[in-house]
């Protein structure tokens, strides 16, 4: 079985950040005055009822507005701090500095050139490597560290896994980041060579790297629309969607599910989804990951006759 990390994304929302309410901070203010005022009156009976906090135009008012909306975002900024500290939700440099407490950087992809910044990796592959750190502190007889190492040893590598085939027998397998996912002979020796230093496996593990079976597989749909809507627009949408889906599943051992080619593609006024490839759900296998080939979509109104 694969090595699968526990999915941040899953993780309840963090009881150290504080849902934001503008309107429940000035009531409270509003509430605090109005206790504070009627407590002086009874040491000072001759003062009047404070009857002026429902006027909005009233210069307590305002000042309580600008009061209230000041704390909001400063809680704000509370919430932004903490949340610059905890994995699942930290992003940029804050994600960096957690990667360093680790000894994790991030990867460069593509190197500066003098006329364009250097491409850095993407804030959620990076934070799943630095998630998988603490398995590599070990040797990579952890699932988690080899696939650890090969997803840090080459930054063309998108996805790893090592699966245990045999007694003594692991394979780690690979996805490329370009093209439909074959991982490179360099990529295949780069990680090979990271692996094999007897600081980083078992001596009693055989290991092997190779790219990734490819599954290529169109996805074709036929989106139902009734008349008004633009048909251009519509099918904009949905490929937008397909294409996001596309890539999400590109990934090892990742099943292409029918009904999240349904969800994907059921946007604004789509009244039906008919996927015609594939016909069913594609599972590539523990060595394998497909590949979106192409995105066709049929876009169908009323009185428009439908392709075979």
């Amino acid at each position: 079985m694969r090595f699968i990390a526990a999915d941040l994304s899953r993780l309840p929302p963090p009881d150290a950040i504080e849902a934001l309410d503008y309107e429940q901070v000035l009531a409270a203010m509003k509430a605090d005055v109005r206790a504070r005022w009627d407590a002086l009156r009874v040491l000072r009976p001759e003062l009047p009822e404070l009857d002026i906090l429902e006027l909005e135009t009233d210069p307590i008012v305002i000042i309580l507005e600008v009061a209230a909306d000041r704390e909001t975002k400063l809680r704000g900024l509370v919430n932004d701090k903490a949340r610059a500290v905890m994995l699942a939700l930290a992003t940029g440099a804050d994600l960096d500095h957690l990667g360093a407490a680790v000894l994790t950087q991030r990867l460069e992809l593509t190197p500066a050139t003098s006329s364009a910044p250097a491409v850095m990796e993407a804030d959620e592959p990076y934070r799943r490597r630095i998630h998988l750190a603490l398995d590599a502190w070990s040797t990579a007889g952890a699932q988690g560290a080899y696939e650890y190492w090969a997803l840090s040893s080459d930054p063309s590598v998108k996805d790893a896994a090592a699966l245990n085939v045999a007694p003594g027998r692991v394979d780690v397998v690979l996805l490329g980041r370009t093209g439909d996912g074959t991982a490179s002979d360099a990529a295949i020796v780069a990680v090979y060579e990271a692996l094999s230093p007897k600081t980083r496996r078992p001596l009693t593990d055989d290991v092997r790297v190779r790219s990734a079976t490819i599954v290529p597989q169109a996805m074709r749909v036929r989106l139902d629309i009734p008349r008004g809507p633009d048909p251009d627009v519509v099918e904009m949408r949905a490929r937008a969607n397909l294409a996001a889906l596309a890539s999400t599943i590109h990934a090892i051992g990742r099943v292409l599910r029918t009904d999240a080619i349904i969800v994907a593609a059921r946007v604004g006024d789509v009244e039906k989804v008919t996927v015609l490839e594939p016909a069913a759900d594609l599972d590539p296998g523990a060595f394998g990951a497909v590949h979106v080939s192409a995105i066709e979509i049929e876009v169908v109104q009323p009185g428009q006759a439908i392709p075979a």
